[in-house]
C-alpha cells in the first residue's frame, strides 16, 4: 500500500464526528479532530461561514489561523476567540484537554 493510502487510512480511523466545543453569540468552535495529545477546532459564524482552524501551533500552544478569505472581526469576535484560545491553552498545561464545552 503507498503511503498516501495509508495516511487516508489512519485519517478515516481518528476522525471524529464534529463536535461542539463553544457556542458563542456569533461564534460556534467546533473540534474536528482529537489528536493525541490536542485538539483541532474550526471556527464558523452564525451564519455557518467558515472563519479558520484552532490548532496546535509551532509556538507549543494553541493559534487561531483564520481563513485566507477577507474576513472582518470586531471586538467581541476577537475576545471569543482570545477565550477559546487561553482556555484551550490553559487545559493543555494542566494535561487536562476538556473534550465539550458549550
Amino acid at each position: 500500500m503507498d503511503r498516501e493510502k495509508e495516511s487516508i487510512l489512519r485519517d478515516i480511523e481518528r476522525s471524529v464526528k464534529p463536535t461542539l466545543y463553544r457556542k458563542t453569540k456569533w461564534l460556534l468552535f467546533v473540534i474536528v479532530d482529537h489528536k493525541p495529545k490536542t485538539l483541532v477546532l474550526h471556527v464558523y459564524n452564525t451564519s455557518d461561514q467558515f472563519l479558520g482552524i484552532i490548532n496546535w501551533g509551532t509556538w507549543r500552544q494553541y493559534v487561531y489561523q483564520p481563513n485566507p478569505a477577507e474576513l472582518t472581526f470586531n471586538n467581541q469576535c476577537l475576545q471569543d476567540i482570545a477565550d477559546v484560545l487561553t482556555d484551550l491553552n490553559d487545559a493543555h498545561k494542566k494535561g487536562n484537554e476538556k473534550k465539550t464545552r458549550k
